[in-house]
């Protein structure tokens, strides 16, 4: 059970450092975030938004890495995520 624990706060730090480097690339090339999705990093760009929503909510509120909380779940529900958190 903790190694499972381990390994989707192992995730979770991964796509915290792709949506890093997603915003990066985003910033340096506005105006062809699409094009560099789709020719440099091979992703569409909706994954790569994502990545950078996911991003900005755990550079808000980084507890919720501790949380057990899957990706896909997060980002489903990220502004019912976001209102309880603020009210804590």
């Amino acid at each position: 059970m903790e190694a499972n624990k381990a390994t989707l706060k192992i995730q979770l730090l991964s796509y915290l450092e792709r949506g890093s480097m997603y915003i990066q690339l985003e910033r340096q090339h506005e105006g062809q975030w699409m094009n560099i999705c789709r020719n440099e990093t091979l992703i569409c760009s909706r994954t790569g938004n994502r990545y950078i929503q996911f991003y900005e909510l755990l550079v808000a509120y980084p507890r919720i890495i501790i949380c057990n909380i899957v990706f896909e779940n997060s980002m489903y529900c990220k502004e019912d995520i976001v209102q309880e958190l603020r009210g804590d």
